[in-house]
């Protein structure tokens, strides 16, 4: 259910299409900002809530999209009241510079974010990502770094490749562990989880069957890693 000015909302689809609608329009400039409050069943959060616990969870802008908007002040402040953080990129834009500025502020508000496991970095779009070509220094042609290579499939190797990129533009101010940084293939567990509840296998399920080289559904949700996320 979702409360707004105008009234409450009911039913996930009415509702992924009034925010789909709002977002459009504040984009547009034709709609002012305000907060709306969103009321759902998060079974994850159902298991573990007591009485004693509240949780709120804040979905901010990205910081560079909040300056196009006028509202990086309010982003931030928001970002700075938080103790658990998804810091969420996008897998196709890692070879440019990723904003950091946001997670820099954070990590010196809260020096111990990463070491204890509050933070985590999604990369979407795993299924979508290359590792560009590159000049190796090391020289050495070692049979050994060989094998090791051939062993690895090519989705662990885009996944090893996603987690060191993000460390190296970081490491300048944090230490991040790997299993803090979690690539995705949001559009697989999505469709899997699709056909699981009885739909037809579509056509995108049925592309991303093969660029992942699998041929369950229980498979595309594992490589998918939305579940490795859920757990954390």
């Amino acid at each position: 259910m979702k409360n707004t000015e105008k009234g409450e909302i009911k039913g996930c689809r009415n509702i992924q299409k009034a925010i789909h609608k709002r977002n459009s329009d504040i984009r547009q400039k034709t709609e002012t900002i305000d907060i709306a409050e969103l009321m759902a069943h998060i079974p994850f959060l159902c298991r573990c809530s007591t009485g004693d616990i509240n949780i709120v969870l804040l979905d901010s802008p990205g910081l560079s999209e909040s300056n196009e908007l006028g509202i990086s002040e309010v982003s931030e402040y928001q970002l700075m009241t938080c103790s658990a953080y998804v810091y969420v990129m996008s897998g196709t834009q890692l070879e440019d510079s990723i904003d950091t500025a946001s997670l820099r502020a954070i990590v010196d508000r809260d020096p111990k974010l990463f070491v204890e496991n509050r933070c985590l970095i999604a990369v979407t779009r795993l299924d979508e990502y290359e590792i560009p070509d590159a000049k190796f220094d090391d020289k050495s042609g070692s049979n050994d770094s060989d094998e090791s290579s051939q062993n690895e499939s090519d989705l662990d190797k885009c996944i090893a490749h996603i987690r060191k990129k993000v460390q190296d533009q970081c490491k300048g101010f944090v230490s991040i562990p790997d299993d803090c940084i979690i690539p995705l293939c949001a559009t697989g567990a999505l469709e899997a989880r699709k056909e699981k509840l009885g739909e037809k296998r579509s056509r995108e399920m049925k592309v991303l069957m093969a660029k992942l080289d699998v041929s369950t559904v229980e498979e595309v949700e594992e490589v998918s890693q939305v579940t490795l996320l859920e757990k954390k």
